[in-house]
């Protein structure tokens, strides 16, 4: 089936950092972590056997701007999905929030979801001969989205896979029996830990974070 995959980045490494995480041997916490060199083609084609062309991933994700390190793994990341020819990156801002006396709270992720929404809604509209439509992610926010597409496009088959330990009972109610993330398929979905493609006629090669070994 020609399938298109929409990722929500944030949603899927906030379930992969959750501390609650148990998995068996495993004592560190987050235990996930060590899995966050996902190689998103393998990983969403892995509950799909035989029966999945993966056309398009779309990934939606923000920069981080609260410190320098985590910046740089997030970007290596990115140069790792670069070597996935048909996935596409949509990069949204991570913009400050103030509480009502104007003091500095934290960074929020802006613009991801709406990003989200349109493609989605794009691509359902627009793509020819798409047949299955797979959402990684568990943010209530893309309710509105998913309504108009099974309105509008109701011979699409939509899919939902929950990243670990997230889950919206809103989500489930338009996509029953979602696919609930563990540990093995990241497990067996890895990149290798040395990265290496060509790119406008340039050797790209691109580690794995030692601190994600």
């Amino acid at each position: 089936m020609k399938t298109h995959a929409y990722v929500d980045g944030f949603n899927l490494y906030r379930g992969m950092m959750d501390r609650s995480y148990n998995m068996p041997g495993m004592t560190a916490r987050p235990a996930l972590r060590q899995y966050l060199w996902l190689n998103l083609d393998a990983f969403v084609s892995s509950f799909f056997p035989g029966d999945c062309s993966l056309d398009q991933i779309h990934y939606f994700t923000a920069p981080v701007r609260d410190s320098k390190s985590a910046l740089a793994r997030q970007e290596k990341y990115w140069k790792a999905l670069e070597s996935l020819p048909h996935l596409s990156i949509h990069k949204g801002v991570n913009a400050k929030r103030f509480d009502r006396h104007g003091n500095f709270l934290r960074y929020e992720e802006k613009q991801s979801d709406v990003r989200f929404a349109l493609q989605a809604f794009e691509d359902a509209l627009l793509v020819r001969d798409i047949e299955r439509m797979v959402f990684l992610c568990a943010d209530a926010d893309q309710v509105p989205t998913i309504e108009r597409i099974q309105c509008l496009k109701p011979d699409i088959e939509l899919r939902l896979i929950y990243p670990p330990c997230r889950h919206s009972g809103a989500l489930e109610k338009l996509i029953p029996d979602p696919i609930k993330t563990r540990y093995e398929s990241l497990r067996d979905s890895q990149f290798p830990d040395l990265v290496e493609y060509e790119r406008g006629g340039n050797r790209i090669s691109v580690a794995r974070p030692p601190v994600w070994a």
